[in-house]
């Protein structure tokens, strides 16, 4: 009711608000030490979802891979395969906490691979990723020249560990060869 006595009865920019933007980006600084500039480096969609396919129609062209730990949420391949993109399940196991195991993400990758879509803590499994694992995922995608796309929603929802958000990982301040979604 406050919103439309104040007159904010108006579409809002399809960005976010650059107030919510700026708020984002100091909760991240804060709580991650990750800077984003609000203005240009950051954009609110409704959801994961919507974030996700923004950011794969973005970068695939028809026919590029992306590498996506399995058991995963269930629309990442749905999405990688709407965006044009061709999803290739790389398995996690029970004994390794369903984490990414460094050697087999790598031995995934081909000439036709573009990014490594994660998302950790992990819907279904609840597996929460190691500092160690997540810099493997970030050596292998600069080693080859790939984007990473880290989907971090449950990153309050983790108990007894630490969530590590990606994008401050040594080397993958947010670049062109590492972005969180």
């Amino acid at each position: 009711m406050r919103s439309l006595q104040g007159g904010a009865t108006h579409y809002t920019s399809n960005n976010g608000t650059i107030e919510f933007r700026e708020a984002l980006s100091a909760h991240l600084e804060r709580r991650y030490g990750v800077q984003y500039d609000p203005a240009t480096e950051l954009l609110a969609t409704v959801g994961v979802s919507e974030g996700l396919y923004l950011a794969l129609t973005a970068i695939l062209d028809p026919g590029d891979e992306v590498l996506v730990p399995d058991p995963c949420f269930v629309s990442y391949a749905p999405e990688v395969a709407l965006a044009g993109g061709v999803p290739v399940m790389v398995p996690t196991c029970m004994d390794e906490d369903f984490q990414i195991n460094g050697a087999v993400l790598e031995s995934h990758v081909t000439a036709r691979t573009k990014a490594i879509l994660i998302g950790y803590p992990s819907n279904p499994t609840g597996a929460v990723m190691s500092r160690a694992r997540l810099q493997e995922v970030a050596d292998i995608a600069a080693r080859h020249d790939l984007l990473v796309i880290s989907d971090e929603i449950y990153d309050r929802l983790v108990y007894g560990v630490e969530h590590v958000c990606f994008p401050a990982l040594r080397g993958c301040a947010p670049a062109p060869s590492c972005s969180a979604a």
